[in-house]
């Protein structure tokens, strides 16, 4: 049996999770799709400077790297965070919320990587290309290891590794003994640091100095690791002398981390986004602000016995 915390409780942080979902849905519907002239996505796509053998680098190109990031993971950044509100229901279970939590954060590192405002438009398509190499190189593996034909995947390659060269970007491979090119490590400048680099440079980002505190937390419980387990009882004195008695708790401090993280990671992409693409970011961050606010209130009262 887990120890509860009062039924209101996590459907009230559920709630500003959903809150902060639902803005985000308006606020893109009332953006559109386009950047703004002038903005950083509008000038990197037509008017970056950069030529390759290819010729000079279109907008469709470029779009690349701000279709992954805004087209595909932070829509699923967005759809963990919906995951989690059905989560945070009674009775809720010990463990689930930590792994949905976790795959959000590396969700919305990757997303945070590709429109990092502090790097070159060539940076960007180099990590771009990078993602896009090894998510068909991860496809091909799947296909071989249930004994498919593998050949659609290593067209892919030969075509990304083609149009990669017509835009003049440099393939990064790790060296073997024998000198010859081993492992894909990445285009020049765009080389994946890995799920934990991507989390601790986002949670820079952020400004969150506990952050890459709290994603090992959620890893360890998702790896099935018992000092991460351990996290979610409580200890007290058993009968037996040496021993102790573990009862599996729920902790509102631990729920109220989780939410509060997610809702700053959804948050702090999209608001990356909305900047990339000159639409008023700053709206983003008064929400970011205002939930973080609400959900340390709702917590407060919770520890404090109030609610």
């Amino acid at each position: 049996m887990v120890t509860q915390v009062p039924a209101d409780y996590p459907s009230r942080l559920g709630g500003v999770m959903r809150d902060a979902h639902e803005f985000v849905t308006a606020f893109r519907a009332r953006c559109g799709n386009d950047p703004r002239s002038g903005s950083r996505a509008h000038e990197e796509m037509h008017n970056n400077g950069e030529t390759g053998p290819g010729g000079p680098w279109s907008a469709q190109e470029v779009f690349q790297a701000y279709s992954m990031a805004g087209g595909v993971l932070t829509p699923a950044v967005g759809q963990y965070l919906c995951s989690l509100t059905y989560l945070y229901r009674e009775p809720m279970p010990l463990h689930g919320f930590q792994v949905v939590a976790r795959a959000l954060s590396e969700c919305a590192a990757r997303a945070w990587w590709l429109l990092d405002p502090a790097i070159t438009v060539r940076i960007r398509m180099s990590r771009v290309y990078t993602q896009r190499w090894k998510n068909v190189d991860a496809i091909g593996k799947v296909a071989s290891l249930v004994g498919d034909d593998t050949t659609a995947s290593t067209d892919a390659i030969v075509a990304l590794r083609a149009q990669g060269a017509l835009l003049g970007l440099d393939e990064q491979f790790e060296k073997k003994k024998d000198g010859t090119p081993g492992r894909f490590l990445g285009y020049q400048g765009g080389q994946d640091p890995g799920s934990t680099g991507l989390v601790e440079q986002y949670f820079a980002a952020l400004h969150s100095p506990h952050g890459e505190v709290w994603y090992r937390t959620m890893s360890a419980i998702c790896h099935g690791t018992a000092y991460g387990l351990l996290e979610s009882y409580s200890h007290s004195p058993a009968d037996s002398p040496n021993l102790v008695t573990l009862t599996p708790t729920l902790k509102p401090e631990a729920l109220a981390h989780v939410a509060i993280m997610s809702v700053e990671m959804f948050l702090g992409v999209v608001e990356a986004y909305a900047e990339s693409f000159g639409w008023a970011s700053a709206e983003i961050a008064q929400k970011k602000e205002f939930c973080r606010t609400v959900l340390m209130s709702i917590t407060a009262d919770r520890l404090s016995g109030r609610g």
